[in-house]
């Protein structure tokens, strides 16, 4: 009976550990869930118009686009820049941290 619960105990903690590691990100269409998958090579940055995208070079990022938004109640620039080098999720991580500390980034 003991060895019963030992074994019940072992398969729910390694069932927890397996979905404390998944990513969990996922939306639902006509009821199926979909992974969703983040790509670590693209940052797409919503700043003030007076954001200099020059900035981001020097952070290993090359820019690919800046478009105005003007659409909403304050105008908005979107910046769409790359990865210079092939990033990690750590690295990613790391560098999206350091792009909320930047004046004039919004999101």
């Amino acid at each position: 009976m003991k060895k019963n619960y030992f074994l019940i105990l072992t398969f729910w903690a390694f069932g927890l550990s397996v979905l404390a590691q998944s990513e969990g990100y996922y939306y639902w269409y006509k009821g199926e869930q979909i992974p969703l998958v983040l790509n670590l090579s693209t940052v797409n940055i919503v700043t003030t118009p007076q954001f200099q995208a020059g900035v981001l070079s020097r952070m290993g990022f090359d820019v690919i686009s800046e478009l105005n938004d003007n659409a909403g109640l304050q105008p908005l620039k979107v910046v769409q820049a790359v990865f210079s080098i092939a990033s990690d999720r750590t690295s990613y991580n790391r560098s999206v941290a350091g792009l909320r500390n930047l004046d004039g980034v919004v999101s």
